[in-house]
């Protein structure tokens, strides 16, 4: 099994006051990363670093989501300096760790830490594994496996769980650590000096181990001009293994010590446990249907250096829905009926586009595109390449387009030669042409990298 973990928390003497009135309660804030591979979840790190005074938090870490926990609570002190605190998850970092008496001033008999450690999960049942037998147990080995279910028999060599009928031995010498269902997620014994009796304290700390994800549920009803409006209902799926109990919860979007500020989306009381959903109230925003054209085929593991980066095509141009808001980006369920026919149901990803929320929905096939992608030049310092496009239009009537290239994420970029002329912004091209029924509309430009 793991070491336990040790933490000190330095205490002064403080005299004993009477029991605070106030209520005990545990609040939990949220962060996520909107993209995992944000450059600023370094800087979020750097800063739990600086809180906690520790150079390389591990435990509890995670590098796109970070939870503080404030959890008030009341306990009773035996006679013997010792308190226990449990439901303190595994994940929790425990050099963020902080547990303080909260309404007592100094004293000789005010409650004062003087240290803590954490307790291997089930020591004494792990000291004579039969009393496992008939728990239900999750156990995660060596490697990063995990293996669940109710334990069968038990010896001193391991366990044998069953799970849907199906029994498999997890020897005891590859279980890393043991959860036992319905027993706690962790406990925390610190020596403590003080009177026993009563006391309200503060127990603090960072974990990793949770997440929340946004999931959308949208009704939209358009006009045969594409614009009309959207019913958005917004839940959010919390995921919070081996907690238990009610908590205040925020969840916010972004991390803390990030260049921009985080974003609260949703705030309220919430049961914790395996997996949650909470929802927001349903509210409208405008909605419209654009066509789009975006020819370039991403292939897993390219370098934006490759002189042949994106260099395959297709020909689909897209539906896509957009709305003026912004939203938490995530899985969508989307209904859309236009001009009141049945309801068109697509399952999506909202992606962020400035001010407005938008999802790929269908080929519209009365459009079709061509995109040629041609190298021109380069070395080790930068590349030229030149980019065309052209649409067609199979209808009865003029139809307008956006045509959109993400560039190479590289040091520096140009555009020259542009017809018509094209926008960039957050590295994307964005052009809009009208292609005429039965007709043709094109769109060219260079593009010249510093790599």
């Amino acid at each position: 099994m793991r070491a336990a973990w040790l933490i000190v928390l330095i205490g002064c003497a403080h005299p004993r006051a009477p029991v605070p009135t106030a209520p005990p309660g545990r609040s939990v804030s949220i962060y996520m990363s909107a993209d995992a591979q944000d450059p600023d979840v370094k800087a979020a790190l750097q800063t739990i670093r600086d809180r906690t005074g520790d150079p390389t938090p591990t435990t509890g870490l995670s590098e796109d989501a970070i939870g503080y926990v404030d959890d008030r609570r009341f306990i009773e002190l035996a006679a013997g300096g010792e308190l226990e605190l449990p439901d303190v998850p595994r994940s929790a970092n425990l050099d963020s760790l902080v547990v303080e008496p909260l309404g007592e001033p100094a004293g000789p008999d005010a409650l004062a830490i003087v240290q803590c450690t954490r307790a291997p999960a089930l020591a004494a049942s792990l000291a004579d594994p039969r009393a496992l037998v008939g728990r239900t147990v999750e156990a995660r080995t060596v490697g990063g496996g995990t293996a669940r279910g109710t334990v069968k028999s038990a010896d001193d060599g391991g366990l044998w769980l069953e799970d849907n009928g199906r029994v498999v031995r997890v020897l005891g010498e590859r279980i890393e650590s043991l959860r036992v269902a319905g027993s706690g997620s962790g406990l925390v014994r610190c020596k403590v000096r003080g009177a026993p009796g009563k006391h309200l304290v503060r127990v603090a700390y960072v974990t990793g181990d949770v997440s929340w994800h946004a999931i959308h549920r949208l009704d939209v009803d358009v006009d045969d001009s594409g614009a009309g409006k959207a019913t958005v209902r917004t839940g959010f799926q919390i995921d919070a293994p081996g907690w238990t109990g009610d908590a205040q919860i925020n969840l916010w979007r972004g991390l803390p010590g990030a260049e921009d500020p985080p974003e609260r989306v949703w705030t309220g009381a919430a049961g914790l446990g395996e997996q949650v959903t909470v929802w927001s109230e349903p509210r409208e925003v405008p909605a419209h249907l654009i066509s789009v054209y975006r020819g370039a085929l991403v292939q897993p593991g390219e370098s934006e250096t490759d002189a042949y980066w994106r260099q395959q095509s297709d020909g689909d141009v897209r539906t896509w829905l957009v709305l003026d808001a912004q939203l938490p980006i995530g899985t969508a369920l989307v209904g859309v009926s236009v001009k009141g026919a049945p309801a068109r149901v697509i399952p999506g990803i909202l992606e962020k586009g400035g001010a407005t929320t938008k999802m790929a929905m269908w080929i519209d096939p009365d459009l079709r595109g061509l995109r040629i992608k041609t190298y021109q030049s380069g070395d080790e310092h930068g590349l030229r390449e030149h980019l065309a496009w052209s649409v067609s239009n199979l209808s009865d009537h003029a139809r307008d387009v956006w045509i959109e290239e993400e560039l190479r994420p590289v040091r520096r970029h140009r555009v020259l030669n542009a017809k018509p002329k094209l926008d960039l912004e957050d590295g994307w091209l964005r052009a809009k042409v009208t292609v005429p029924a039965g007709g043709l509309a094109r769109a060219a430009c260079d593009v010249l990298y510093d790599l």
